[in-house]
């Protein structure tokens, strides 16, 4: 799931271009689990044997909520119109809980910290009712925090989690057609 609401307020308007300040709140979740594989290697941080496992055997959700400030520049000429837009947050927040289900054993994270982002979009076009258009964005979250393991139910330890998230990058391309109206 991904959420990326923003307001802004355009500081500096000309005929064909704008400059803008807002603020804005971005959220991704992802959730996956693992079946059924063939385990080849056994660390601490994974314990059990090496061989198959069947049925059910990690589940692992991550929510990421980054409010954030941001500014971005405008243009719009004759057919053409593009954006370019920044942002940052002091205080990007991380949850994730990573469930080991044969064994019993949760890790439950909490992380907060700074973001980056920054954003490029342009469109052309073609007709009255269809556009060729393209749009990139890009995150950046660095977070520290603590970390919880659990086994069966039962709280084990807890230690310093850093997390650099891997950068994040989200785009979209296609032609767009309006209908008449």
């Amino acid at each position: 799931m991904l959420l990326d609401a923003k307001l802004g307020y355009s500081i500096v308007m000309k005929e064909d271009w704008s400059y803008w300040l807002g603020a804005g709140f971005s959220r991704t979740r992802f959730e996956y689990d693992i079946s059924d594989l063939n385990r080849g290697v056994v660390t601490s941080a994974y314990p059990g044997g090496v061989g198959v496992v069947s049925g059910k055997y990690r589940e692992y959700e991550k929510t990421t909520s980054i409010p954030y400030l941001g500014s971005g520049f405008d243009m719009h000429l004759d057919r053409f119109s593009g954006s370019l837009s920044f942002g940052w947050s002091p205080v990007a927040r991380v949850e994730s809980e990573d469930t080991f289900i044969p064994y019993g054993t949760v890790y439950e994270t909490e992380d907060s910290g700074a973001a980056y982002m920054a954003g490029i979009q342009a469109a052309f076009r073609l007709t009255g009712h269809v556009t060729l258009g393209f749009s990139f964005d890009y995150t950046k979250v660095n977070t520290d925090g603590e970390r919880k393991e659990y086994s069966g139910g039962t709280f084990v330890r807890s230690g310093v989690a850093t997390c650099a998230l891997p950068d994040f990058l989200h785009s979209i391309t296609g032609l767009f057609v309006a209908p008449p109206g």
